[in-house]
């Protein structure tokens, strides 16, 4: 039986067990200053001060 096949069998709609609706509610939130976060920001400010300089208007 492939791995496609045995979760099929298992799913609810062929009366497998399902944990999903009793699962407990999580508040998730997306992480806050991230290295990547940081970077864009800095990326974006560094092209905005280039767009200004040049005398181009910003497309922002």
């Amino acid at each position: 039986m492939t791995l496609w096949q045995l979760i099929f069998t298992q799913s609810k709609v062929n009366g497998g067990v399902y944990y999903g609706d009793r699962l407990v509610a999580v508040n998730w939130q997306w992480p806050k200053e991230t290295w990547f976060q940081t970077r864009l920001h800095e990326l974006r400010r560094s092209i905005w001060k280039y767009s200004k300089q040049s005398g181009q208007a910003c497309s922002q």
